[in-house]
């Protein structure tokens, strides 16, 4: 399951203090950090945890197919490894 899951995994670069997930949208993806730094950032604007190597994010509303209640930006460039909801779910139809 883990390397069918890897398969699908989509590399992406960002740039420091560029925004990932937005509050307010309908999430679609998560993310895992390879390199780099994503903080959280609240509906007003306050930044809150920091993120680090290794943490993931986005599979809250990504799963549960609801809207995203915090945003998150990168700290720093960040290299992150994207996972679609859809990949997921074609993944998972081999395993139920």
């Amino acid at each position: 399951l883990q390397l069918r899951v890897a398969e699908h995994f989509v590399p992406v670069f960002v740039l420091a203090r560029e925004y990932i997930i937005i509050a307010g949208e309908a999430g679609q993806d998560m993310y895992f950090i390879r390199s780099g730094a994503v903080v959280v950032v609240a509906i007003d604007g306050k930044v809150g945890r920091k993120l680090e190597v290794g943490s993931f994010f986005g599979e809250e509303s990504m799963l549960n197919y609801t809207i995203s209640t915090e945003s998150y930006r990168s700290a720093t460039d960040t290299h992150l490894l994207q996972l679609s909801r859809e990949a997921l779910q074609a993944v998972l139809i081999d395993f139920p």
